[in-house]
């Protein structure tokens, strides 16, 4: 009779103990992890699971870090140039122009199209390697002027490696104006109004030449003993 009793107590105990188990499982849920955190040293596929910011999240932060970046080039851009800005007269895609009054000579257009004017002589300079590609270019010679044609970057504009572009002018007549009414014979003073302090160069032969850029393109303008220009260069610089 006593053995009975004691079988029952500890079968009553057994149901009490589990009964407690299940009831008390959100605690169980809540210490088990320990040991996960712990074994996720040998499992870092977990951790970055558990850890990691989701796509989106990560998606935010790096665009806003970017935008930031490029805010602050552009801030330090503004300030340490003075060759696009100059003077609040920036340099525009129209000002690379160089007309007589009646027609107009530009960069970058295809010197098959350049009929206005009567060619003189025309020589091949020679083909210039620039990495992997090859770049022809050709002088083409007209009264008081001269241009230069090239295939230069044909790979990078997708153009055919036959189609050539004007990529400098070279001007000594004063019948040819800028855009801001600049030709040869106009004093530094007023190339300096019409486009700011610019960046001054020296040559070989000692003269100065004030320089004018906008990304790849540029004026250059020679002066002379007078402080007069002496020639105009307007080209895209390789």
């Amino acid at each position: 009779m006593y053995r009975k009793k004691t079988i029952l107590i500890l079968i009553i105990l057994v149901f009490s103990f589990m009964a407690g188990l299940i009831l008390s499982g959100q605690f169980i849920v809540d210490t088990i992890p320990m040991s996960d955190i712990q074994s996720s040293e040998s499992n870092p596929d977990r951790t970055e699971n558990i850890f990691q910011p989701t796509k989106s999240n990560l998606d935010i932060k790096i665009k806003k870090s970017a935008e930031e970046n490029n805010q602050r080039l552009n801030n330090s851009f503004d300030i340490k140039t003075g060759i696009e800005e100059l003077k609040g007269k920036a340099l525009e895609e129209n000002d690379f122009v160089l007309s007589d009054g009646k027609n107009n000579i530009a960069l970058d257009i295809k010197y098959e199209n350049f009929k206005d004017y009567k060619e003189t002589q025309s020589s091949f300079l020679g083909e210039f390697f620039y990495g992997d590609f090859a770049y022809r270019f050709y002088l083409h010679e007209f009264e008081g002027f001269s241009i230069y044609s090239s295939n230069a970057r044909y790979d990078v504009k997708n153009r055919d490696f036959n189609e050539y572009y004007i990529v400098n002018v070279f001007v000594k007549d004063s019948v040819f104006k800028t855009a801001r009414g600049i030709s040869t014979g106009t004093g530094r003073k007023d190339v300096i109004k019409a486009y700011g302090e610019g960046k001054e160069l020296i040559d070989k032969k000692n003269r100065i030449g004030l320089e004018y850029r906008m990304k790849e393109k540029l004026f250059l303008f020679q002066l002379d003993e007078k402080n007069q220009v002496e020639e105009i260069t307007m080209k895209i610089d390789m």
